[in-house]
């Protein structure tokens, strides 16, 4: 089943940041495994080449493995994390972003329809 997680900005601000976690100093935290060519298809159909990298944590990070889809432009375009506690995430990142709504409309996320929704701090 598919489950979205809502919190707080103030409860996220220390939360998990993709960027901060898997781009700075990667190589002094993690053992690197390019896993080869792949092809990622949005999802509009478009489809694109990107490299697959396995990143295994050398130290303490809270998951024991991630793997990032990389495009030609160098744009991390996919990540997959596996957690200590055995959950696995997929994250799927795309160019395409509509204008933002205006006022406070601006920062709600509504998840799908069938999503279950699990309130944190």
């Amino acid at each position: 089943p598919q489950v979205a997680f809502r919190f707080t900005a103030a409860s996220a601000a220390d939360g998990f940041d993709p960027y901060r976690t898997f781009l700075l100093d990667t190589g002094g935290r993690f053992e690197v495994e390019y896993r080869g060519a792949d092809t990622l298809t949005g999802s509009t159909g478009e489809a694109g080449p990107a490299d697959h990298v396995r990143l295994v944590p050398r130290g303490d990070l809270g998951f024991v493995a991630a793997e990032l889809w990389i495009d030609a432009s160098g744009r991390v375009r996919r990540v997959f994390v596996e957690d200590a506690n055995g959950s696995k995430r997929v994250v799927e990142l795309s160019d395409e972003a509509p204008a933002p709504p205006e006022g406070d409309a601006r920062f709600r996320f509504t998840p799908p329809p069938g999503v279950q929704v699990v309130e944190g701090g």
